[in-house]
Protein backbone atom coordinates (compact mmCIF):
# COMPACT_ATOMS: atom_id res chain seq x y z
CA UNK A 1 0.00 0.00 0.00
CA UNK A 2 1.08 3.46 -0.69
CA UNK A 3 1.58 5.17 2.23
CA UNK A 4 2.87 8.81 1.32
CA UNK A 5 1.25 11.48 2.58
CA UNK A 6 -0.69 13.83 0.19
CA UNK A 7 -1.08 17.77 1.06
CA UNK A 8 -3.68 19.42 -1.08
CA UNK A 9 -2.71 23.06 -2.56
CA UNK A 10 -4.78 26.17 -1.63
CA UNK A 11 -6.04 26.00 -4.80
CA UNK A 12 -7.47 22.34 -4.54
CA UNK A 13 -8.77 23.19 -0.63
CA UNK A 14 -10.78 26.23 -2.26
CA UNK A 15 -12.51 23.71 -4.78
CA UNK A 16 -13.13 21.15 -2.64
CA UNK A 17 -14.13 23.31 0.47
CA UNK A 18 -17.52 23.88 -2.24
CA UNK A 19 -18.22 20.05 -2.11
CA UNK A 20 -20.26 19.01 0.23
CA UNK A 21 -17.92 15.57 0.88
CA UNK A 22 -14.34 14.22 0.22
CA UNK A 23 -12.22 11.19 1.09
CA UNK A 24 -8.84 11.21 0.19
CA UNK A 25 -5.26 8.74 1.10
CA UNK A 26 -4.57 8.32 4.27
CA UNK A 27 -2.13 11.58 5.09
CA UNK A 28 0.14 12.46 7.94
CA UNK A 29 -0.54 14.89 11.22
CA UNK A 30 1.78 17.35 9.52
CA UNK A 31 -0.54 17.24 6.07
CA UNK A 32 -3.58 17.72 8.25
CA UNK A 33 -2.18 20.66 9.93
CA UNK A 34 -1.84 21.82 6.61
CA UNK A 35 -5.17 21.44 5.73
CA UNK A 36 -6.24 23.30 8.84
CA UNK A 37 -4.17 25.86 8.56
CA UNK A 38 -5.60 26.40 4.15
CA UNK A 39 -8.97 26.05 5.70
CA UNK A 40 -8.70 28.29 8.59
CA UNK A 41 -7.05 31.21 5.80
CA UNK A 42 -10.48 31.02 4.27
CA UNK A 43 -12.39 31.23 7.25
CA UNK A 44 -13.52 27.85 7.66
CA UNK A 45 -13.65 26.79 11.25
CA UNK A 46 -12.30 22.81 11.47
CA UNK A 47 -13.28 19.99 13.87
CA UNK A 48 -10.55 17.03 13.81
CA UNK A 49 -11.89 13.79 15.12
CA UNK A 50 -10.19 10.61 15.43
CA UNK A 51 -12.67 7.31 14.34
CA UNK A 52 -10.81 3.90 15.86
CA UNK A 53 -12.24 0.65 14.34
CA UNK A 54 -12.20 -0.73 18.13
CA UNK A 55 -14.04 2.28 19.41
CA UNK A 56 -16.54 2.33 17.20
CA UNK A 57 -17.96 -1.27 17.81
CA UNK A 58 -20.81 -0.38 19.72
CA UNK A 59 -21.58 3.26 17.96
CA UNK A 60 -21.05 4.58 14.65
CA UNK A 61 -18.96 7.59 12.86
CA UNK A 62 -22.63 10.26 13.42
CA UNK A 63 -22.53 9.29 17.08
CA UNK A 64 -18.37 10.37 17.43
CA UNK A 65 -18.76 13.54 15.44
CA UNK A 66 -22.37 14.21 17.83
CA UNK A 67 -20.28 13.62 20.38
CA UNK A 68 -17.64 16.13 19.08
CA UNK A 69 -20.11 18.91 18.66
CA UNK A 70 -21.84 18.97 21.74
CA UNK A 71 -18.51 19.03 23.05
CA UNK A 72 -17.12 22.46 20.76
CA UNK A 73 -20.83 23.91 21.36
CA UNK A 74 -19.38 23.40 25.37
CA UNK A 75 -16.07 24.49 24.41
CA UNK A 76 -17.05 27.42 22.41
CA UNK A 77 -19.51 28.84 25.00
CA UNK A 78 -20.03 32.07 25.38
CA UNK A 79 -18.97 33.20 22.35
CA UNK A 80 -22.32 31.87 20.40
CA UNK A 81 -24.06 33.52 23.08
CA UNK A 82 -22.03 36.86 24.23
CA UNK A 83 -25.06 38.46 25.95
CA UNK A 84 -24.62 35.82 28.60
CA UNK A 85 -20.93 36.78 29.00
CA UNK A 86 -21.66 38.17 32.74
CA UNK A 87 -23.44 35.24 33.92
CA UNK A 88 -20.89 33.31 36.39
CA UNK A 89 -23.16 30.52 37.14
CA UNK A 90 -26.12 28.72 37.83
CA UNK A 91 -26.34 29.99 40.96
CA UNK A 92 -29.11 32.37 42.33
CA UNK A 93 -31.13 34.18 39.01
CA UNK A 94 -28.29 32.56 37.36
CA UNK A 95 -30.43 29.96 35.04
CA UNK A 96 -33.60 32.33 35.03
CA UNK A 97 -31.51 35.17 33.18
CA UNK A 98 -29.94 32.38 31.28
CA UNK A 99 -33.59 31.19 29.34
CA UNK A 100 -34.85 34.94 29.37
CA UNK A 101 -31.59 35.95 26.67
CA UNK A 102 -31.77 32.44 25.04
CA UNK A 103 -35.47 33.46 24.16
CA UNK A 104 -34.83 36.93 23.30
CA UNK A 105 -31.60 35.16 21.05
CA UNK A 106 -33.76 32.86 19.75
CA UNK A 107 -36.92 35.21 18.49
CA UNK A 108 -34.31 37.09 16.51
CA UNK A 109 -32.17 34.51 14.78
CA UNK A 110 -32.76 31.09 13.41
CA UNK A 111 -31.22 29.25 16.55
CA UNK A 112 -33.79 26.70 17.71
CA UNK A 113 -34.91 27.90 20.89
CA UNK A 114 -35.16 24.56 23.02
CA UNK A 115 -31.65 24.01 21.66
CA UNK A 116 -30.45 27.09 22.37
CA UNK A 117 -31.45 27.23 26.01
CA UNK A 118 -30.12 23.39 26.61
CA UNK A 119 -26.44 24.14 25.32
CA UNK A 120 -26.55 27.45 26.95
CA UNK A 121 -27.75 25.68 30.20
CA UNK A 122 -25.49 22.71 30.17
CA UNK A 123 -22.68 25.10 29.47
CA UNK A 124 -23.47 27.47 32.36
CA UNK A 125 -23.53 24.29 34.41
CA UNK A 126 -20.12 22.77 33.22
CA UNK A 127 -21.76 19.95 30.73
CA UNK A 128 -22.05 19.31 27.52
CA UNK A 129 -25.85 18.53 25.44
CA UNK A 130 -26.98 15.21 26.79
CA UNK A 131 -27.19 12.26 24.30
CA UNK A 132 -30.66 11.76 23.49
CA UNK A 133 -32.44 15.00 24.41
CA UNK A 134 -33.02 15.97 20.72
CA UNK A 135 -33.16 14.11 17.01
CA UNK A 136 -29.88 13.45 15.62
CA UNK A 137 -30.18 15.68 12.64
CA UNK A 138 -31.45 18.70 15.29
CA UNK A 139 -27.67 18.42 17.08
CA UNK A 140 -25.91 18.66 14.07
CA UNK A 141 -27.49 21.50 12.66
CA UNK A 142 -27.59 23.75 15.43
CA UNK A 143 -24.64 22.71 16.79
CA UNK A 144 -23.24 23.96 13.52
CA UNK A 145 -25.21 27.43 13.54
CA UNK A 146 -23.91 27.72 17.18
CA UNK A 147 -19.93 27.53 16.50
CA UNK A 148 -20.21 29.06 13.10
CA UNK A 149 -21.79 31.90 15.24
CA UNK A 150 -18.80 31.79 17.70
CA UNK A 151 -16.01 32.48 15.00
CA UNK A 152 -17.96 34.10 12.42
CA UNK A 153 -17.12 31.71 9.95
CA UNK A 154 -19.06 30.06 7.31
CA UNK A 155 -18.14 27.03 6.91
CA UNK A 156 -17.59 24.37 9.43
CA UNK A 157 -15.35 21.71 8.09
CA UNK A 158 -14.89 18.17 10.05
CA UNK A 159 -12.02 16.32 9.32
CA UNK A 160 -12.70 12.40 10.09
CA UNK A 161 -9.30 10.35 11.06
CA UNK A 162 -9.79 6.62 10.27
CA UNK A 163 -7.55 4.69 12.28
CA UNK A 164 -7.15 1.07 13.17
CA UNK A 165 -8.19 -2.05 11.39
CA UNK A 166 -11.96 -1.60 9.71
CA UNK A 167 -13.87 -4.67 8.18
CA UNK A 168 -15.70 -4.08 5.18
CA UNK A 169 -18.92 -3.42 6.98
CA UNK A 170 -17.48 -0.57 9.17
CA UNK A 171 -16.19 0.73 6.42
CA UNK A 172 -20.19 0.24 4.59
CA UNK A 173 -21.36 2.25 7.62
CA UNK A 174 -18.95 4.79 7.59
CA UNK A 175 -19.07 5.91 4.31
CA UNK A 176 -23.09 6.13 4.92
CA UNK A 177 -22.52 7.91 7.96
CA UNK A 178 -20.41 10.60 6.43
CA UNK A 179 -22.63 11.29 3.70
CA UNK A 180 -25.56 11.55 6.19
CA UNK A 181 -23.66 14.34 8.15
CA UNK A 182 -22.74 15.89 4.88
CA UNK A 183 -26.77 16.19 4.24
CA UNK A 184 -28.62 17.41 6.63
CA UNK A 185 -26.33 19.09 8.62
CA UNK A 186 -24.78 21.34 6.07
CA UNK A 187 -21.18 19.81 7.04
CA UNK A 188 -18.22 19.71 5.12
CA UNK A 189 -16.87 16.06 6.44
CA UNK A 190 -13.47 14.92 5.37
CA UNK A 191 -12.56 11.48 5.62
CA UNK A 192 -8.69 10.53 5.53
CA UNK A 193 -6.82 7.42 6.29
CA UNK A 194 -6.69 3.77 4.91
CA UNK A 195 -10.00 2.27 4.85
CA UNK A 196 -11.16 5.39 2.51
CA UNK A 197 -9.11 3.71 -0.35
CA UNK A 198 -12.18 0.96 -0.80
CA UNK A 199 -14.99 3.48 -0.58
CA UNK A 200 -16.76 4.06 -3.72
CA UNK A 201 -19.73 6.40 -2.78
CA UNK A 202 -17.97 9.48 -1.93
CA UNK A 203 -15.93 12.27 -4.06
CA UNK A 204 -12.10 11.64 -3.93
CA UNK A 205 -9.60 14.58 -3.91
CA UNK A 206 -7.66 14.65 -6.98
CA UNK A 207 -4.20 13.96 -6.60
CA UNK A 208 -2.25 15.13 -9.60
CA UNK A 209 0.61 17.62 -8.62
CA UNK A 210 0.24 17.02 -4.78
CA UNK A 211 3.01 17.41 -3.11
CA UNK A 212 4.27 14.59 -1.04
CA UNK A 213 5.55 14.37 2.28
CA UNK A 214 7.13 11.45 4.50
CA UNK A 215 4.07 9.11 6.67
CA UNK A 216 3.60 9.75 10.47
CA UNK A 217 1.44 8.56 13.19
CA UNK A 218 -2.04 9.47 12.93
CA UNK A 219 -3.67 12.18 15.59
CA UNK A 220 -4.89 10.04 18.67
CA UNK A 221 -7.31 13.81 20.20
CA UNK A 222 -10.14 15.62 18.99
CA UNK A 223 -9.26 19.11 17.52
CA UNK A 224 -10.71 22.24 17.01
CA UNK A 225 -10.25 25.42 15.44
CA UNK A 226 -8.48 27.72 18.05
CA UNK A 227 -11.02 30.39 19.20
CA UNK A 228 -9.58 34.00 19.06
CA UNK A 229 -9.62 35.10 23.13
CA UNK A 230 -10.36 31.48 24.48
CA UNK A 231 -8.25 28.00 25.59
CA UNK A 232 -8.43 25.33 23.26
CA UNK A 233 -12.04 23.68 23.55
CA UNK A 234 -10.22 20.59 23.05
CA UNK A 235 -7.32 21.27 25.48
CA UNK A 236 -7.26 19.90 28.60
CA UNK A 237 -4.16 21.74 29.32
CA UNK A 238 -5.80 24.82 27.96
CA UNK A 239 -8.67 24.96 30.07
CA UNK A 240 -6.51 23.76 33.24
CA UNK A 241 -4.10 26.86 33.01
CA UNK A 242 -6.75 29.36 32.00
CA UNK A 243 -8.74 28.25 35.38
CA UNK A 244 -6.37 29.09 37.28
CA UNK A 245 -4.83 32.05 35.67
CA UNK A 246 -8.60 33.58 36.07
CA UNK A 247 -7.79 33.35 39.44
CA UNK A 248 -4.08 35.26 39.75
CA UNK A 249 -4.53 38.96 39.69
CA UNK A 250 -1.06 38.99 38.14
CA UNK A 251 -2.07 37.21 35.19
CA UNK A 252 -4.26 40.50 33.74
CA UNK A 253 -3.32 41.27 30.16
CA UNK A 254 -3.16 37.67 28.74
CA UNK A 255 -4.95 36.99 25.01
CA UNK A 256 -5.49 33.23 24.66
CA UNK A 257 -4.65 31.96 20.54
CA UNK A 258 -3.80 35.49 19.27
CA UNK A 259 -2.08 36.08 16.59
CA UNK A 260 0.95 38.58 15.62
CA UNK A 261 2.92 39.34 12.81
CA UNK A 262 6.41 39.62 12.58
CA UNK A 263 5.86 41.77 10.07
CA UNK A 264 3.40 43.71 7.66
CA UNK A 265 4.87 40.94 4.56
CA UNK A 266 5.28 38.15 6.79
CA UNK A 267 2.81 35.08 8.08
CA UNK A 268 1.12 35.65 11.78
CA UNK A 269 1.96 33.71 14.30
CA UNK A 270 -0.59 32.03 16.45
CA UNK A 271 0.57 31.50 20.20
CA UNK A 272 -1.25 30.22 22.73
CA UNK A 273 -1.20 32.65 25.32
CA UNK A 274 0.68 35.80 24.84
CA UNK A 275 1.24 38.86 27.29
CA UNK A 276 1.50 41.60 24.69
CA UNK A 277 3.03 44.93 26.75
CA UNK A 278 5.60 42.28 28.94
CA UNK A 279 6.68 40.79 25.69
CA UNK A 280 5.59 36.90 27.43
CA UNK A 281 4.71 33.83 24.95
CA UNK A 282 3.43 30.43 26.70
CA UNK A 283 3.11 27.51 24.56
CA UNK A 284 1.39 24.57 25.89
CA UNK A 285 2.95 21.14 23.49
CA UNK A 286 1.14 18.26 23.38
CA UNK A 287 2.90 15.01 22.23
CA UNK A 288 2.47 16.35 18.22
CA UNK A 289 5.38 18.94 19.09
CA UNK A 290 8.06 15.91 19.09
CA UNK A 291 7.55 15.01 15.10
CA UNK A 292 10.55 16.52 13.57
CA UNK A 293 8.46 18.90 11.13
CA UNK A 294 6.29 20.19 14.21
CA UNK A 295 9.49 20.65 16.05
CA UNK A 296 11.13 22.41 13.68
CA UNK A 297 8.09 24.88 12.71
CA UNK A 298 8.26 25.35 16.59
CA UNK A 299 11.68 26.86 16.75
CA UNK A 300 11.29 28.82 13.58
CA UNK A 301 8.08 30.60 15.60
CA UNK A 302 10.62 30.97 18.60
CA UNK A 303 13.16 32.56 16.81
CA UNK A 304 10.95 35.13 15.05
CA UNK A 305 9.17 35.66 18.60
CA UNK A 306 12.54 36.42 20.03
CA UNK A 307 13.68 38.69 17.61
CA UNK A 308 10.77 40.69 18.39
CA UNK A 309 11.92 40.77 21.99
CA UNK A 310 9.31 38.08 23.48
CA UNK A 311 10.68 35.69 25.89
CA UNK A 312 8.97 32.25 24.91
CA UNK A 313 8.17 30.17 27.78
CA UNK A 314 7.08 26.23 26.48
CA UNK A 315 5.74 23.61 28.52
CA UNK A 316 4.41 20.35 27.79
CA UNK A 317 1.11 19.59 28.62
CA UNK A 318 1.63 17.02 31.31
CA UNK A 319 3.47 19.49 32.73
CA UNK A 320 0.66 22.07 33.31
CA UNK A 321 -1.63 19.05 33.88
CA UNK A 322 0.72 17.10 36.65
CA UNK A 323 2.35 20.26 38.09
CA UNK A 324 0.15 23.77 37.10
CA UNK A 325 1.68 25.49 40.56
CA UNK A 326 5.47 25.34 39.65
CA UNK A 327 4.16 26.49 35.95
CA UNK A 328 2.55 29.32 37.41
CA UNK A 329 4.96 30.45 39.49
CA UNK A 330 7.66 30.92 36.54
CA UNK A 331 5.39 32.54 34.64
CA UNK A 332 4.60 35.09 37.75
CA UNK A 333 8.19 35.73 38.41
CA UNK A 334 8.86 36.40 34.90
CA UNK A 335 5.97 38.72 34.21
CA UNK A 336 6.75 40.40 37.39
CA UNK A 337 10.36 41.02 36.24
CA UNK A 338 9.44 42.36 32.97
CA UNK A 339 7.21 44.85 34.82
CA UNK A 340 9.25 46.22 36.70
CA UNK A 341 11.62 46.99 34.05
CA UNK A 342 9.14 47.57 31.12
CA UNK A 343 10.11 46.48 27.72
CA UNK A 344 8.79 49.09 25.47
CA UNK A 345 6.43 48.03 21.97
CA UNK A 346 7.82 48.02 19.26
Amino acid sequence: MDRRCAVPSRSQIEALLREPLLSWPEVSPVAVRGVIESAQAMQAAVLAVVADAAGLERRDLTELVIEALSEAVTGTYPAWLPEAEHLAGPGGAGLAAMRAICERAAGSSDLFGPFLAAAAEGSLCGHPIRGGEFPRETVVREARKLILRAYGYERLVVLVAMTGTWSAAQIEIAEANALWLAGPGELGVWLFGAPTASMTRVPRAPQDGMPRSHPAPAPHAPYLTPLRGRPNAFSRAEQHLEAHLAKSPWAAGRAWNDTWSPGVLANSIRVDVMWARERCVVELDGPDHLDAAKYAADRSRDRALQRAGFLVLRYTNDEVLGDVARVLDEIERFLEDRRRSPVLEH
